[in-house]
């Protein structure tokens, strides 16, 4: 069972749930003791290309006695979502994520925090984009500790992308071109970005 951070749109607006992802549905056992939660945890059965086919709604976390309401599939299903990680620096001009934005992705912002201190040399910021364009997602104002991008707009956000894309951190100048080597500190980034589910079949 795989677990995953989503954030789904709602009429509430955007609310971050903890979403279990499986080939199987859920039983008793999927409950508290798996980090579950009543009314927050969401359970998607998935097929072998990765497809959902079915979706569950945690009611009852109680240890050994798990309750799973199914919910049904919407024809068309935009969900948020995001990646987040937390870099170290160790002396290179950038550093990529583990994880990529994957093909269909729409993204729609970056957000950076300078968790310590962030020490460069030539370089005046951070840029969170792509090789081709590194704060293509956001760049900070400061490389202090918790100098914060809290809404980066950049010009990769907004366009559908074709394949799997790779994010990397990186030292900027000011105006967010590569520079210099970022050599000690951390910083923890986030993307966010939207995917319409598929289709069901008919």
């Amino acid at each position: 069972m795989a677990k995953v951070l989503k954030a789904r749109t709602n009429a509430a607006g955007l609310r971050v749930v903890t979403v279990y992802q499986s080939d199987a549905a859920p039983g008793v056992t999927d409950d508290a003791s798996q980090d579950c939660v009543a009314g927050q945890t969401q359970f998607e059965v998935v097929d072998a290309d990765g497809k959902v086919t079915a979706r569950y709604l945690c009611t009852d976390a109680t240890i050994g006695a798990a309750v799973w309401k199914k919910a049904e599939l919407d024809d068309e299903r935009k969900s948020v979502l995001f990646i987040e990680e937390t870099v170290t620096f160790t002396g290179t001009g950038s550093k990529n994520l583990t994880e990529q934005l994957p093909a269909r992705a729409i993204p729609l912002y970056g957000l950076i925090n300078c968790e310590t201190l962030v020490g460069c040399t030539t370089a005046v910021k951070l840029g969170l984009g792509t090789a081709g364009d590194p704060d293509g997602f956001a760049r900070t104002a400061a490389l202090t500790k918790n100098a914060k991008q809290t809404l980066g707009k950049g010009a990769l956000c907004g366009a559908e992308l074709a394949a799997a894309t790779t994010i990397a951190v990186s030292s900027v100048d000011t105006n967010g071109a590569a520079a210099g080597t970022a050599d000690s500190g951390t910083a923890r980034v986030r993307v966010y970005y939207e995917l319409y589910d598929n289709l069901p079949d008919a």
